[in-house]
């Protein structure tokens, strides 16, 4: 699998957005998938440090222009979107599997002149304020919901939300057993970072905060910043006044293992509080941009992390009593709550999301694939959930499966996955729209989880593909697996005249079109 990754690092982007590729880029790695990234040299940026990853990097070219002296020029892309989308375009290899786009100043019309030379096209966002041109979404902030972006996405459009699927190092997973059996009874240790660049100095102020405080008297402070970071003189420069032991370490490459080694962190909102919350090391979030704002608040509403004060500007960041409240129990509370936010093997369940993407698919039903079928058909757990419960013959199923694809009214489709079958899809009643059925079953022998891709990938061909404006499933009634499975994928009971007439009758659901696209994309 190809993938080009779209992002930049930069002083006034910070490094959060080309860090979590690299993660991604690194689980995609270990699935044998090859990740090419495609960056603005902007002052700041993390280049070299995507390459000494082990990964190939495109450097875009530096404008010649000031945002004043070009129409529409946005300095955070280095360019106007349409010149962006142009050098990108012209950067990428001939024709890649996954675009993924990164960016907050990249968009739906960015996005859909991209889509010709990208089989798939995956974003990542923050945001939720948008629309998007892709066949992927991920934004992986606390509180964040899949309703967040229906409006804002297609139909077909998976949608992955929430902090499950956090792009977090592996280190983090690694670590986090150990971080969570520290013992946090007493501040003895507190780690501060406010992001890799830290463009308005928060360290500094934190560090003065701290300095008045007498609830820490016994702590040790470590301030962890980037190697782009303008202020690391001046931090260096406070640290040396603390009246607390305090070092200022750069760039440093085992931040879970300083994590385990902690009380209590204050750092930034994004995705190092979601690495906090892994480790379930208790933290104070400063937000430094106003996009971490909402995770950071829907964290602090249900009191997995602290909030830092939202005095008037010049009163201290940390206070006192905050540090005081902090005695006691309250981290190991704090430690718990925040645990359950993330395990850290979101990056996993991104990767196989887009994994599945390329490598599951519908195809027509060929006459070679009679005998499969068979096999599955007259299986006696599929068999007996079957209206006509009796084996199949050979004869009968080629003459099946010619009559109906002679009739324009039905499908017959194979789902794959990986090259493999691993299940059989109908759909009925095509012509007229409105009385569309579908009938399915997952092979006997499949991967865990085949149901549901099949479920998906079908439902997806027919409201997409066949633009059906209803579906409807009719399941016996002590079929319990296929009942729960309907509910699943979003379908709501209803009763005909001809099943309240009929004395064996089959249970009917339906799901329209629009229901479907407030269900698509769920983690089902």
């Amino acid at each position: 699998m190809l993938v080009a990754i779209r992002t930049d690092a930069s002083i006034e982007l910070g490094n959060g957005h080309v860090m979590r590729c690299l993660t991604l880029a690194v689980e995609l790695r270990r699935h044998g998938a090859n990740c090419v990234f495609i960056c603005r040299p902007h002052q700041g940026n993390l280049i070299n440090k995507i390459k000494q990853s082990g990964f190939g990097v495109v450097a875009l070219p530096q404008s010649n222009y000031q945002h004043s002296e070009l129409k529409n020029h946005n300095p955070q892309l280095g360019a106007t979107w349409e010149i962006d989308v142009m050098q990108t375009l012209a950067a990428l290899p001939e024709k890649v599997d996954w675009l993924v786009v990164d960016h907050y100043s990249i968009g739906a019309e960015w996005e859909s002149r991209a889509r010709g030379a990208c089989s798939r096209l995956m974003v990542i966002d923050d945001l939720a304020s948008r629309p998007h041109d892709c066949d992927l979404l991920l934004d992986q902030n606390p509180g964040r919901k899949r309703e967040d972006y229906i409006d804002l996405v297609s139909l077909n459009c998976e949608i992955l939300a929430g902090p499950t699927y956090a792009l977090l190092r592996s280190e983090f997973a690694l670590h986090r057993a150990r971080s969570l059996s520290r013992n946090r009874n007493d501040l003895r240790e507190i780690l501060i970072c406010m992001g890799g660049v830290d463009k308005d100095n928060i360290s500094s102020e934190v560090l003065t905060s701290l300095a008045s405080c007498t609830a820490n008297q016994n702590a040790k402070i470590t301030v962890v910043i980037g190697p782009h970071s303008p202020w690391i003189a001046e931090i260096k420069e406070v640290a040396s006044r603390m009246p607390l032991p305090t070092r200022v370490l750069e760039d440093v490459d085992n931040m879970a293992d300083l994590m385990a080694q902690s009380d209590l962190a204050i750092g930034a909102g994004g995705v190092s509080a979601l690495e906090r919350c892994c480790m379930g090391l208790p933290s104070i979030i400063i937000p430094i941009a106003e996009n971490q704002r909402v995770g950071a608040n829907s964290l602090a509403a249900d009191h997995r992390v602290l909030l830092a004060s939202t005095a008037p500007p010049g009163a201290p960041l940390i206070s006192d009593n905050m540090l005081a409240f902090l005695k006691g129990g309250a981290l190991e509370k704090l430690s718990a709550a925040c645990a359950s936010i993330t395990d850290g093997h979101g990056s996993v369940s991104v990767a196989t999301a887009m994994i599945k993407q390329i490598q599951a698919q519908l195809r027509p039903m060929e006459e070679h694939d009679l005998a499969l079928v068979l096999k599955w058909r007259n299986t006696p757990s599929i068999r007996e959930h079957m209206l006509n419960s009796h084996d199949i013959t050979p004869n009968d199923h080629l003459a099946w499966f010619r009559s109906a694809g002679m009739d324009p009214d039905r499908q017959l489709l194979i789902a794959e996955w990986m090259g493999c079958p691993i299940g059989f899809v109908q759909f009925s009643g095509l012509r007229e729209k409105l009385q569309s059925e579908w009938g399915f079953y997952a092979a006997p022998n499949a991967p865990k989880g085949s149901g549901t891709l099949l479920g998906r990938l079908a439902l997806r061909h027919a409201f997409d593909n066949l633009m059906l404006p209803k579906l409807r499933g009719r399941v016996l009634p002590e079929n319990i697996a296929s009942i729960n499975f309907h509910l699943k994928l979003g379908f709501r009971p209803k009763a005909t005249n001809d099943e309240l007439a009929s004395c064996e009758p089959l249970l009917s659901f339906e799901l329209l079109r629009e229901e479907w696209k407030n269900v698509q994309g769920a983690n089902l």
